[in-house]
């Protein structure tokens, strides 16, 4: 049930993205980039490893997603970006994943 729910998750965070790049809202293309793609990526990164277990799942998916999105919304040079939210996403997904099996193993 936990995975179901964490696939869920991942599907929602897909869309939600798909859609505020498709129609950005009233703070512009940069505050999109600095200030809201990074606190979704933190908190559905940290909700989706605790549900499914897997650190390396949300780094993928946030790769892969914002390639894609470098193709065909942004240009190349938003290639950065890429690899600073795929870098973003890892350390937070392998935190919490180090943290619960710190615990656990006590």
């Amino acid at each position: 049930m936990r995975r179901v729910g964490g696939m869920l998750l991942l599907v929602s965070f897909i869309m939600l993205m798909s859609v505020m790049v498709h129609y950005p809202f009233a703070g512009g293309e940069m505050t999109m980039v600095l200030l809201l793609f990074p606190m979704l990526i933190v908190i559905i990164s940290i909700v989706v490893t605790l549900l499914l277990n897997y650190w390396y799942v949300m780094p993928v998916v946030t790769c892969m997603m914002f390639t894609f999105y470098m193709f065909t919304v942004f240009n190349t040079t938003f290639l950065i970006w890429v690899v600073i939210y795929t870098l973003l996403s890892l350390v937070a997904s392998v935190l919490p994943w180090m943290f619960v099996r710190a615990r656990k193993s006590k």
